[in-house]
């Protein structure tokens, strides 16, 4: 299975994109991975000039890699959802993990979300992070749901950080590495 990893926002503090448990074990069970090195800035207002710069250099990578499944963190869902939302792409699956569900790009999910076959959207109560990345959205709320997936899976007691979520021993006790088999991105 070919694999691609995008970090979200400050994610070079936090490399498991780049190395680590998270990628070990996804080579261990045999999978072809690759990550997308942006810049990680934040970038929460329109135009998003960082995050489409992001989506350039990710439709590039899935242009020539041509993943069967996305994962992203934080705002690198956003990233991709900008890729995506510009037709030229197919994802058979998409897993978001605590992607703050911004209401101004609601209009980008939904054009990018005919370009996705599965999206799972994983979010937490204590991401607070997830939060206050939808600040200057519009909207206030604190739904961390994803509208647009075709499955939100919450998941109690978990934060923003990568590290937790991207912990193997969490995709084991939640049976997550079976959405990474060839049947599952149908």
């Amino acid at each position: 299975m070919r694999i691609a990893l995008v970090p979200g926002t400050w994610s070079t503090a936090d490399p498991w994109w780049r190395d680590g448990l998270f990628l070990e074990a996804l080579k261990a069970r045999a999978h072809t991975v690759v990550s997308v090195p942006w810049d990680t800035e934040l970038d929460v207002l329109p135009p998003y000039a960082t995050w489409r710069r992001a989506a350039a250099l990710f439709t590039d990578l899935a242009t020539a890699f041509a993943p069967e499944v996305v994962i992203p963190h934080s705002h690198g869902g956003n990233v991709v959802a900008l890729a995506l939302s510009l037709g030229s792409l197919w994802v058979p699956h998409l897993i978001t993990v605590v992607t703050p569900p911004r209401h101004d790009l609601f209009p980008v999910y939904e054009a990018a979300r005919s370009h996705i076959g599965m999206w799972r959207h994983l979010y937490s109560d204590r991401d607070w992070w997830s939060r206050l990345g939808s600040l200057f959205d519009g909207a206030i709320s604190l739904e961390r749901a994803m509208p647009q997936a075709d499955c939100n899976i919450y998941v109690p007691g978990l934060g923003h950080a990568a590290g937790a979520w991207f912990d193997p021993d969490l995709w084991t006790r939640r049976h997550w590495w079976k959405w990474l088999d060839a049947s599952a991105t149908a």
